[in-house]
């Protein structure tokens, strides 16, 4: 059995629909349209039918769509409110017989306040006290507020009773006097902490609270004018020291620290050890590199070494222009292009063929008929072969350095310098165009020129050898 709010709204779960084969197997993609849904409320003690519909898929008064993630074939019924306003018992049930087993459930439709008061616990039951013991009660005077008349106190019965002013039954300590507006109750004190009181002790002693507490005035006013004296200062200062030690906060000025390592007077992970070390670990804290002054010294040494590059950058002006760069990379194109040029050259000359491979080829046909005593070494046999090899080795060094009619360099010195214009490391500064060709191992320079941007070309001087 579940309940209903009278005229409401609502969504109920429906199921489970299972199979009508099997029996067990949860029918999870019903077509809602083709469900012959049937409603009926006891109404006023007469089964009244409400509802004869197929439900509807979306838009309409009795949707009706599967829960989401559902595997055991529950669905969500729409009622209108229409549907549920009235009052008792209901009937629903669900069918396709072409589908699944039919399903049914049963409802007790209640009144919107026991619905709020018992289910969502937002009311209150409705409660009203008509009868004591099958009597009618009657009107208050005041709404709201029971009348009470006393017939009877402590077991001591009376026809009515309007004025106390006795004790009624047993003998107790308090007595009533007045009546209507004017009664109230008196309360005499017969001992306080085990002492006897006599006369009007206990209001004498009020009396003198009175007096003393007096001087407070409304809201402490008179404690304004309380002086405050030496005694107190010491008592505030040593508390207050205390407390400084107790959390180590007379490091911060006035007691050194144990160690390098701050453990014990910073606890690490604290906000203190998080500000001086980026692992909240105060051992890894340096003075001499972390502290502020350490900083600042930082900064003045990056403010002096940035200090030429000026505001907005006016010191980088003297920095090569983009047309210095564009002149020596125009430089370093014909360059580049003039070796390659030449080391082509060079790869056709000694490809096996080639003038120098000929050359070669010309060189080792006497050479192959010399006879070493000693390998690798000329002795006496060398001259048998006096026909065919005409150059010793001071003829071999003269032909090595042979000046040439242009450039009066010897072959070996032109080989070297070929060698090194292909291979070795050139410098070209831009601010200034000049050129360097620095040596094998890059220790010195070899060879020193210049570029020049004219404008449409760009002109290397020829290099100055060292």
């Amino acid at each position: 059995m579940r309940y209903l709010r009278t005229n409401t709204d609502t969504r109920i779960t429906v199921g489970p629909f299972l199979d009508k084969t099997d029996g067990i197997t949860p029918e999870v993609a019903l077509t809602v349209t083709s469900e012959k849904l049937t409603f009926v409320v006891d109404t006023a003690g007469v089964p009244t039918l409400i509802l004869d519909v197929a439900p509807t898929a979306s838009g309409g008064a009795n949707d009706m769509v599967h829960i989401t993630n559902d595997d055991s074939g529950f669905y969500d019924l729409e009622l209108a409110a229409a549907n549920v306003n009235y009052l008792g018992r209901a009937m629903l049930s669900l069918n396709d017989v072409a589908t699944h087993l039919p399903v049914f459930h049963e409802f007790m439709i209640v009144p919107a306040v026991i619905y709020d008061a018992m289910i969502l616990g937002t009311d209150l039951f409705d409660v009203s006290a008509t009868q004591i013991l099958g009597t009618a009660i009657s009107t208050p005077a005041t709404a709201g507020i029971l009348d009470v008349n006393v017939k009877n106190m402590n077991n001591v019965a009376g026809t009515s009773i309007t004025t106390i002013n006795a004790n009624q039954g047993t003998t107790q300590p308090i007595n009533f006097t007045g009546t209507g507006a004017t009664a109230y109750a008196k309360s005499d004190v017969i001992s306080i902490g085990g002492t006897a009181q006599t006369a009007n002790d206990n209001g004498a002693d009020i009396n003198d609270i009175l007096v003393d507490t007096a001087v407070i005035g409304a809201l402490g006013a008179g404690l304004t004018a309380i002086p405050w004296n030496a005694s107190w200062d010491a008592e505030v200062q040593s508390e207050v020291d205390d407390g400084l030690v107790a959390r180590n906060l007379d490091h911060l000025c006035a007691v050194t620290t144990a160690a390098a390592d701050m453990t014990t007077e910073v606890v690490d992970g604290s906000i203190i050890s998080r500000i001086l070390s980026k692992t909240s670990d105060t051992s890894t804290y340096d003075p001499t590199t972390d502290s502020q002054e350490a900083i600042r010294d930082k900064e003045t040494d990056i403010e002096t070494d940035t200090a030429v590059i000026g505001a907005l950058g006016a010191g980088l002006t003297a920095l090569a222009t983009q047309a210095s760069v564009n002149t020596i990379d125009d430089f370093l194109d014909t360059e580049i292009a003039a070796i390659l040029a030449d080391t082509n050259e060079l790869q056709t000359d000694w490809v096996n063929g080639g003038r120098l491979d000929l050359l070669i080829d010309a060189i080792k046909v006497p050479t192959d008929k010399l006879v070493f005593t000693v390998a690798n070494q000329l002795d006496s046999n060398t001259l048998t072969q006096t026909a065919d090899v005409h150059l010793s080795s001071n003829s071999l060094g003269d032909v090595w350095d042979h000046a040439g009619t242009i450039t009066s360099l010897g072959v070996e010195v032109l080989l070297e310098r070929l060698y090194e214009m292909v291979n070795n490391k050139m410098i070209v500064t831009e601010a200034t165009g000049g050129v360097a060709l620095r040596n094998l191992v890059d220790g010195a320079d070899v060879a020193t020129g210049n570029v020049a941007d004219l404008g449409a070309t760009t002109v290397r001087a020829g290099l100055t050898w060292v």
